[in-house]
């Protein structure tokens, strides 16, 4: 039935959106399903009821859209857009079709396995609104959604923002949350992580029970009767009556859930009921859970692809190899199957039919870590295809489902699946309708088997030249896009990236399987904690597949020391990636890459023999040659043998042309190695007549004498640059070297330097004047002139930036905080500042971030002063995190002829902060750390120049007494 309310909000977006009929209302918003014209889907369009639209009621509304549309997760439903049209605010999300946990009970209770997995889900959602500073406050079984069998979480009206400074998202004086299930503390208005635990607590025992859990209830009094002991345990822990005796996070409370589990998690949960929206009508934050296993360590596989032989007079039109990755690819899109990747299988395959032997089909699952293994011989005739599928249990036993079949269509299409319709009934206990289909157009896919067998062997040019055939063919076809995009990142050269992946992700990202899905979402998230959370999780869930274990070493390599990730953890991840898979070159370039920065000589040396040949992937589009990696090793740990080792690289055609020594002068600051970065920049000049060109070799050479502790030396190379570069920046860029690191406790330049460096700086006027005043600002607090530097931070408050939310004037309002020893203060205000210091994003196109922080040397100075800061409120550990920073692979593209960008500053400054390392860890007994840092940095500081007479007076005898007295 119309109703005024419904014309007038179709009226208000008809150019945009057909709205049908209302869904339903209560508290002060109302939902409607509404079909997008363009896109030609449904959506679910919440609006603010005119009656309630007061100015504060409106800016709460806008503010749980932002709340959810920050919830970017595989669990989240996404919001689309919001707005205003007619003075009706509105935000618009995705419709998906459910029924409540409250109505599902209705029916009785569930079972132990279905109430694991609902808390699995429920618990993952809270892990990442916990992430964002977001409390739920309001979780009940009718703000619990069971949608094809996942637990989703609705309602994020009462959210409540951890951001001190900003407002809350409910009125003062509303009641906050439902009395029957409000945690205790919660009726005193109290509330943190832990009384959302709590919530979640209480509808698992109602779900197990079919009995309300009541706080009025004495603990001895509960009744556990229907609850197994093993979940029991667990339950009573999140429903302590004392917040500090409950789980510590989501995530604990969620692994403990799962190991409770006495038998695998059922596979999917069989909830069904009536069409209803997943949302709850004072807000929505629908959750889809990536259910991708039976318990969080997954070691057991489902299945173990063996090579699929293709025999006969036409066996030409059928690639073998390409046949086995799309039957994977579609199985991998089945309900919680796991597959064991071909870059296990096949290698175990060739080794033990090596000679001739009996092929041991019969002993493949068990060594493999799989339920089954399956191979196949297809035979390719004139008029049609016949197959032979041969399935083995885990005990050698023949599967009855696999046996022959013939096809009349000698198409990679038809042939996947009917194999895959095969191997489902075993997989899965029983044949789907439906085949998974990567792609309806059999071109394309006959051009992505192809892109994937190059993608295996790390060939990019020809992978990527399939996959852009196979999109070319058909624009949906997700897999194909993303594999794209992977290919596309690892060649530098091929410029912006074709299209925008989260638009793509948002239309076509529901053909995904849930790894895929896992692994896409933490590449679109923003970089840090939670992408690196994702990627865990994958790696937990997937513990046999290569890719997932590499994407997480590469992400922790290239970004985990901006968040504190030691870059040891990142050879860790690279190591299991190497294990799974040796022969895929990417990562034992990362692992050799991480264990020569961390001096690993023996584990250096034993990736680099084992790495497999990659000369020919230079044709290929391979950017790393292997003598790089050779002369880098004897660099760091035979340095007498490093002059010869390069003039021979650098007598190579290739390595020697100025195209490519010019980015190498930039970039082998990334593997610690400063003597070579001077002498690299050094043939630069010697070679390259350009000017411009010869402004990469400066700025090579001034970043390499500051990793060695020359400052005068440096300085005159930085001058040099600028003067070639010939840019504001580059002007401000040599004169903040003066000030900046001094003003951390760094004493590059002399008191005369400085002084001449301020006096240039206060002229600066135009698109660099800005950052002048930050360093300005930045030197007076550090000097102790609070009171110019307040000014300073005034005058930039007037200076619009040249990208939105550079986050300089938080900065210096936290260096105010800490001036004012409220180093508390200081750490929590440059918290959100960490958001801003990325340089880099894992897919290009619509996902790159356009907030960063607006000078490359604020990163390096943020993580030293917080470090300081943490130091000061004697929190050693977290300051030793803080200045782990250097360690980043953080850069776009390969510098060559421009400014240092801020992961080369990171570089250049990481002398000193492993010398800031090197002395804390000694201060708090951690000597083997104290041993690797200061070693290091006395090696490096050996010819420092006088004005570091003081640190490496300091560092010397700490390294000697830290290593035992080793004549250091």
């Amino acid at each position: 039935m119309s109703t005024p309310l419904l014309e007038r909000l179709r009226a208000a977006l008809a150019r945009e959106y057909e709205v049908e009929r209302q869904l339903g209302a209560g508290g002060m918003g109302a939902v409607f399903l509404a079909r997008d014209v363009r896109l030609q889907r449904h959506v679910a369009i919440k609006i603010l009821r005119p009656e309630f639209a007061t100015a504060t009621a409106a800016e709460r509304f806008l503010r749980e859209a932002r709340v959810l549309a920050s919830l970017k997760h595989p669990n989240v439903v996404p919001v689309h857009s919001a707005g205003e049209a007619d003075g009706l605010f509105y935000y618009v999300m995705e419709y998906v079709e459910g029924v409540t946990l409250e109505e599902r009970l209705e029916r009785g209770p569930l079972t132990d396995a279905e109430v694991v997995g609902l808390g699995r889900d429920l618990l993952e959602a809270l892990e990442t609104a916990h992430a964002h500073g977001v409390i739920h406050r309001d979780i009940k079984p009718s703000n619990v959604f069971l949608v094809e069998g996942q637990g989703l979480l609705a309602d994020f009206g009462l959210a409540k923002s951890l951001d001190e400074e900003s407002p809350p998202l409910t009125e003062p004086g509303l009641r906050l949350g439902t009395p029957a299930y409000m945690p205790p503390e919660q009726f005193g208005g109290e509330a943190t992580e832990r009384t959302d635990l709590y919530a979640v607590g209480m509808s698992l025992y109602e779900a197990l029970t079919g009995r309300r859990w009541s706080i009025a209830t004495p603990s001895e009094e509960v009744d556990w009767s229907d609850v197994p002991r093993r979940l029991a345990v667990v339950l009573k822990k999140a429903l302590a009556w004392s917040p500090d005796k409950r789980w510590e996070s989501a995530s604990e409370f969620r692994v403990a859930l799962e190991r409770a589990a006495r038998s695998p998690l059922a596979r999917r949960l069989t909830w069904a009921g009536a069409a209803v929206v997943v949302m709850a009508l004072a807000g929505l934050a629908g959750f889809w859970a990536i259910r991708a296993g039976e318990s969080t360590a997954a070691t057991v596989s489902d299945l173990a692809m063996l090579p699929i032989h293709v025999v006969g007079p036409r066996s030409e039109t059928i690639d073998s190899v390409g046949l086995a990755l799309v039957v994977i690819q579609k199985l991998k899109l089945l309900p919680d199957v796991r597959v064991v990747p071909t870059s296990v299988s096949f290698p175990w395959w060739s080794r033990v039919t090596e000679g001739g032997g009996v092929a041991p089909e019969r002993a493949a699952a068990e060594e493999l870590g799989a339920r089954y293994a399956a191979g196949a011989t297809v035979i390719v005739e004139e008029d049609g295809v016949s197959v032979q599928l041969d399935v083995y249990d885990a005990t050698g036993a023949l599967r009855p489902e696999g046996g022959p079949f013939a096809l009349d269509r000698p198409d990679l299409a038809s042939l996947s699946d009917s194999i895959v319709r095969r191997l489902q009934t075993v997989l899965l206990g029983a044949e789907l309708q439906d085949i998974p289909r990567l792609t309806p157009d059999p071109q394309a896919l006959t051009w992505y088997a192809l892109g994937e067998r190059a993608f295996e062997r790390g060939a990019w040019t020809p992978a990527l030249q399939y996959y852009e055939r196979a999109v070319a063919r058909d624009s949906t076809f997700i897999q194909a896009w993303w594999h794209l995009a992977n290919v596309h990142r690892w060649l530098p050269d091929r410029g912006p990236y074709p299209a925008d992946f989260g638009r793509l992700f948002e239309l076509y990202g529901s053909s995904l399987g849930p790894l895929d899905s896992m692994l896409l979402v933490a590449q679109l998230a923003p970089a840090g904690p939670e992408r690196l959370r994702t990627y865990r999780r994958a790696h937990e869930l997937y513990a046999q597949d290569d890719f997932a274990a590499f994407l997480l070493g590469e992400e922790l390599f290239n970004r985990g020391p901006l968040w504190g990730e030691s870059l040891a953890r990142a050879a860790d991840a690279l190591d299991e990636a190497v294990a799974v898979r040796s022969s895929w070159v990417p990562a034992y370039i990362h692992l050799i890459w991480a264990n020569i920065r961390l001096g690993r000589a023996e584990e250096a040396r034993r990736v680099l023999d084992a790495m497999p040949p990659i000369s020919a992937s230079l044709e290929e589009g391979w950017t790393y040659p292997r003598e790089l990696f050779e002369h880098a090793f004897v660099e760091r740990f035979d340095p007498e043998e490093a002059v010869a080792r390069l003039e021979m690289l650098m007598a190579h055609p290739v390595f020697g042309s100025p195209e490519w020594m010019l980015p190498l002068s930039r970039w082998v600051g990334a593997f610690d190695l400063p003597h070579t970065q001077v002498r690299v920049g050094r043939l630069v000049l010697d070679r390259v007549p350009v000017r411009s060109l010869r402004a990469g070799g400066h700025t090579a050479l001034g970043l390499g004498f500051v990793r060695l502790g020359q400052a005068d030396s440096a300085f005159a190379h930085f001058d040099s640059a600028a003067a070639a570069f010939g840019t504001p920046e580059a002007q401000v860029e040599a004169l903040e070297w003066r000030l900046l690191p001094s003003s951390l406790g760094l004493p590059l330049a002399t008191v005369d330097q400085r002084t001449a460096a301020r006096a240039r700086l206060e002229e600066i006027v135009g698109t660099a004047e800005r950052r002048a005043v930050w360093a300005l600002a930045m030197d007076s607090y550090a000097r102790g002139d609070t009171t110019a530097g307040r000014r300073l931070a005034e005058q930039l408050a007037l200076l619009a930036p040249a990208d939105p939310g550079d986050g300089l004037e938080r900065f210096l309002q936290a260096v105010d905080e800490a001036a004012r020893d409220d180093y508390r203060a200081a750490l929590s205000t440059s918290q959100g500042l960490l958001a801003l210091q990325v340089s880099t994003v894992q897919l290009l196109g619509g996902s790159t971030p356009t907030a960063r922080l607006g000078d490359p040397f604020a990163r390096s100075v943020l993580h030293l002063k917080r470090g300081d800061w943490y130091a000061a409120i004697g929190d050693l550990e977290a300051a030793d995190r803080e200045w782990t920073w250097y360690e980043a692979v953080d850069v776009e593209g390969f510098p060559a002829a421009e400014p240092a960008q801020a992961g080369e500053i990171d570089w250049a400054l990481g002398t000193y902060g492993r010398f800031r390392r090197g002395m804390a860890a000694f201060e708090r007994g951690d000597f083997d750390a104290a041993c690797r840092h200061l070693t290091r940095v006395v090696e490096l500081w050996s010819d420092a120049d006088g004005s570091h007479a003081a640190l490496l007076g300091a560092a010397r005898p700490r390294a000697g007494q830290a290593c035992g007295g080793l004549g250091i």
